[in-house]
């Protein structure tokens, strides 16, 4: 039975005994360079369109309010730029997922 402590939404690192066929390994490694490579893509390409928007003074209102694991974050009047920005950092912070053997 799943303990409550656990039920929480969080996708790290998957975790691949090495008994596991090594045709096996090689695919799931390749599946997490290639989400890695996408998630650092749509990173870099937010975060850069969010620096020229934030540049080039784009105006706007966007209201944010965020709550994950018992913090709560709230962004008002963020402008178009800054919540571009902002996305690009969670792709990058999604990307992270390792790829890890035991033993």
């Amino acid at each position: 039975m799943l303990d409550s402590q656990v039920n929480q939404f969080r996708v790290e690192q998957t975790e691949i005994s090495s008994r596991t066929k090594s045709r096996t390994q090689i695919k799931l490694a390749k599946f997490e360079l290639i989400q890695a490579l996408a998630c650092y893509c749509l990173a870099a390409l937010c975060v850069t369109g969010g620096v020229i928007l934030i540049g080039l003074g784009a105006t706007g209102e966007i209201a944010l309010a965020v709550e994950y694991a018992g913090w709560k974050a709230t962004f008002i009047n963020l402008s178009p730029g800054a919540f571009i920005f902002l996305v690009g950092v969670g792709f990058a912070w999604f990307g992270r997922y390792r790829f890890r053997h035991t033993t």
